[in-house]
């Protein structure tokens, strides 16, 4: 179903009016997946996890190539920090 209730994204009004839309909705699934993350313990010694980009896309329409982009925002934020040998490999600072 389309509108489904418990398929949801919760984006936050303030940082969608800061960052941009986008940005917001990549944040908002990037918090969906370090939920999963902690739950399963899937990160490394220095909170590092894989992310599938893959699924990303999936869930926010969003290209590999737009959640780049908003790495580079959120890295300039300070909110998250990128393996430098990894692109995918992401950690919520």
């Amino acid at each position: 179903m389309y509108l489904d209730l418990f398929d949801e994204l919760r984006l936050n009004k303030r940082l969608c009016k800061i960052v941009g839309f986008e940005v917001a909705a990549y944040w908002a699934e990037l918090q969906s997946i370090l939920k999963q993350v902690v739950k399963k313990k899937t990160a490394d010694e220095h909170g590092f996890f894989t992310l599938d980009r893959g699924y990303v896309e999936r869930e926010t329409t969003l290209t590999v190539t737009k959640q780049l982009k908003c790495d580079e925002k959120l890295l300039t934020m300070g909110v998250i920090i990128k393996d430098p040998n990894n692109p995918n490999r992401l950690a919520i600072s």
